[in-house]
């Protein structure tokens, strides 16, 4: 071996080290955003199963907007979690980098067989080796690098460049067609793989067939583009099969892009190409979610100058195409705009920009920026002193990657928390309603309610429309112990949008307000949304545990084991639900073998601490039933009535202990505080009334002052619904309601004008 190999060896895995200490800060970053519903709330990538991988799109995120197919993806993200036995970033963010590295070193024999057969260099590995270590420590791909999902665009990419580099090597895979294997598993890691023929295509017509595209007249160019068009069909062939009989049939009816129109998301791309150009020399505004919005309008001089920049770097680009030593530059540059053609195209997608999506670009960009600078050096060192010239090269190299590498440690630190993140991003894109919600809730998380409630605030003036911000404003409004108020955010939330997070969280409201049946409900739509949702799964088992359900318990802890064998709660919940039997088994006998009012109550208690209330209402009836006499029975039923919110018959219950036991200090203090609790909810559902109502919903407001009545009926609650009733402008229903508050309170001066002003519009 001789020593020049050796150099170029030990220069090599120099850049690999190097590569590695500088992300050595990054394998702790955890799981940020879309990590959320494709990873930590992803029941599916708790077992490896390849089949349903690769046969339902559902199993790629807990969320059904963003259920994609991306099997490689998935099975990727089950595979680290397996490993890691649960959500260890170092396992994952290890496995990402390596994939990164043999990504970086892919590039290389790709630039290296391109350097060989359209540039003639002694030093060809060593440009080769600079394009991978360029595109290795841009400070640009640490969005993608940091960012656990987006692992999806390395894997891809990796796939992408081992089909160039198989058919560019002109052996034994590309005529037999094989190099197609490596682009048809990327397909499986994401779409952008889908570029693969529209990249080789430019491949062979820039650099084997050497079209030059401003003169078709020749019968050589056009003799050309019908060789691309010949040698590139079966690639386009397997892409567009793939579409339509793999891909399309798995996302139908499931993924959601857009969320503005595809002609205002094309105009803004021209704009979003040119950022992401300007990132890769100058990566000052990289943001995780950017403010980013569609242009309205082709007049826009932004719509312009973005068309206008890309006119005259694609005229030039391709104007010198025919000149031997700029076709890598040439191809490098159409590689650059032809990658973004899924994301920066009439195809809208739910950001108008992200900067992780110009990664497979930054490869063709790389390998112009290098080759240009290459001739450019070339050039100059045979024109003026070759030594001056050397050291003007070596400073811009030191500069261009010490100045990556600082950026690459900067980003790693900005990715550590999610305080950081966030921070960095409300930063970066102040006018993103959704990022400066994520930092409030990150700053909820550390009990900075009243900082927390200040963004929320300012992200409810650009996106008022976003339900999963009335949500957090719901928990905030919670800890502040305005329960209407909160309740009032979650009902506006679910009105937006009821996806199977919002009734999660009004559901977990329902439950902490003992509204156990309106959770149950809102709880069962949630799963039939996403049955993969942890945090619904396992508040339907506390549902389930704390009524005494078994049966139901039992059924949903098996479920959630079909899925996650190793999921501590249902198993608990199982061994729970065996040693319960057990014992009810025993009080079950002794009441069948000596029916007294004692064992009935005994079994009342057992219900109860089981925390199903109506099994032990109706136990405490049954020993009643017994003996009428029974003071202890009387204040269990009060109890369970309580529980079950019907503190009518809790109060009754009560006073009828007293009344045998006029001593019986716990029903007293019982009775107390179901007269409170029954003043205090009657009250709620008043409040919470005339918020709905001044929130707009009506029908909400009459459902809620009905909830009051049901409690104990009040001439404030008929007037709320008489209120209601007239601005739906049903008059009838608004005059029955305030004839029944002013029977109950003749003073009602509010009920009497509403009720006037239904009979006058019901006259006219």
């Amino acid at each position: 071996m001789t020593s020049k190999n050796l150099r170029f060896i030990g220069l090599s895995l120099f850049t690999i080290v190097t590569l590695a200490i500088v992300y050595s800060g990054h394998f702790d970053n955890g799981f940020y955003f879309d990590d959320k519903h494709t990873i930590v709330n992803n029941n599916s990538i708790k077992t490896i199963e390849i089949v349903d991988f690769f046969t339902d799109s559902k199993t790629f995120s807990s969320l059904p907007g963003n259920q994609t197919y991306r099997p490689l993806t998935t099975l990727e993200n089950a595979t680290d979690y397996v490993i890691g036995g649960g959500l260890n970033p170092k396992v994952f963010h290890s496995h990402i980098f390596t994939i990164y590295i043999f990504l970086g070193i892919a590039i290389y024999f790709l630039a290296l067989l391109l350097l060989r057969r359209n540039q003639s260099s002694n030093y060809n590995q060593y440009i080769a080796l600079l394009i991978s270590a360029m595109f290795c420590f841009l400070c640009a791909n640490t969005q993608t690098v940091n960012y656990i999902i987006q692992r999806a665009e390395i894997t891809a990419a990796l796939f992408v460049v081992l089909g160039l580099i198989f058919y560019i090597h002109d052996g034994f895979l590309r005529k037999t067609y094989l190099y197609l294997i490596f682009p048809f598993i990327g397909f499986f890691a994401k779409e952008m793989a889908f570029i693969f023929p529209f990249l080789l295509f430019v491949y062979i017509l820039i650099l084997e067939e050497k079209v030059y595209i401003f003169n078709l007249k020749s019968s050589e160019n056009i003799k050309g583009i019908l060789n691309t068009i010949k040698k590139t069909v079966p690639a386009f062939a397997v892409m567009f099969l793939f579409y339509f009989l793999v891909y399309k049939p798995a996302v139908a009816n499931n993924y959601v892009t857009a969320n503005s129109s595809a002609f205002n998301y094309f105009i803004t791309q021209p704009m979003a190409i040119a950022h992401y150009m300007v990132s890769y020399f100058f990566p000052y505004n990289l943001s995780l979610d950017s403010d980013w919005t569609a242009y309205g309008s082709i007049a826009d001089y932004r719509v312009i100058l973005g068309f206008l920049i890309h006119f005259v770097i694609l005229f030039f680009t391709l104007k010198v195409s025919h000149k031997k030593n700029l076709r890598l530059f040439t191809f490098g540059i159409l590689w650059f705009y032809v990658a973004l053609i899924p994301s920066s195209s009439i195809i809208a997608l739910s950001e108008v920009m992200n900067d992780h999506r110009a990664f497979l670009a930054y490869i063709g960009l790389t390998i112009a920026f290098v080759t240009l600078l290459h001739n450019m050096y070339v050039t100059l060192k045979n024109r003026y002193d070759a030594k001056r010239i050397k050291l003007l090269a070596y400073i811009f190299l030191f500069t261009f990657f010490s100045g990556n590498i600082y950026g690459i440690i900067q980003r790693n630190k900005v990715w550590d928390n999610a305080h950081t993140l966030w921070k960095d991003t409300t930063i970066k894109s102040p006018n993103n309603g959704r990022a400066l919600m994520n930092y409030g809730v990150v700053l909820m998380r550390e009990a900075r309610y009243n900082e927390a409630e200040k963004y929320f605030k300012k992200a409810l003036k650009l996106i008022p429309k976003y339900h999963y911000l009335h949500i957090n404003l719901s928990i905030i409004e919670n800890q502040k112990g305005n329960t209407s108020e909160a309740e009032a955010y979650l009902k506006q939330a679910e009105n937006l949008k009821p996806d199977y997070m919002t009734l999660y969280f009004y559901a977990n409201f329902l439950k902490k307000n003992n509204r156990i049946e309106e959770a149950e409900e809102k709880l069962l739509k949630s799963i039939q949304l996403s049955n993969s949702y942890p945090n619904s799964l396992n508040l339907l088992q506390d549902i389930y545990k704390e009524t005494g359900r078994n049966n139901e318990l039992k059924k949903l802890a098996n479920f959630i084991l079909t899925k996650d064998p190793k999921n501590r709660k249902a198993i608990q919940n199982l061994n729970s639900v065996k040693n319960e039997s057990e014992n009810l088994e025993k009080i079950l006998n002794q009441i069948k073998t000596n029916p007294t009012p004692e064992n009935y109550l005994s079994l009342s208690l057992f219900y109860y601490r089981a925390k199903n209330y109506e099994e032990s209402k109706n136990a405490s009836l049954k020993a009643i039933e017994l003996n009428p006499n029974y003071a202890d029975a009387f204040n269990n039923l009060g109890i369970s009535c309580f529980m079950l919110n019907d503190y009518n018959a809790a109060v009754t219950a009560y006073e009828k202990a007293i009344k045998i036991n006029p001593n019986y200090e716990l029903a007293i203090n019982n009775l107390a505080n179901a007269k409170k609790s029954k003043s205090k909810m009657r009250d709620y559902h008043i409040n919470q009334s005339l918020l709905f109502y001044n929130k707009g919903l009506f029908l909400e407001c009459i459902n809620s002052a009905k909830k009051s009545i049901e409690i104990e009926p009040t001439s404030n609650a008929y007037n709320n619904i008489c209120t209601a009733y007239n601005r739906l402008e049903d008059y009838q229903k608004a005059i029955a309601a305030c004839e029944k508050a002013i029977q109950l309170n003749k003073n009602n001066k509010l009920a009497k004008g509403n009720l006037t002003f239904a009979k006058n519009k019901l006259k006219n």
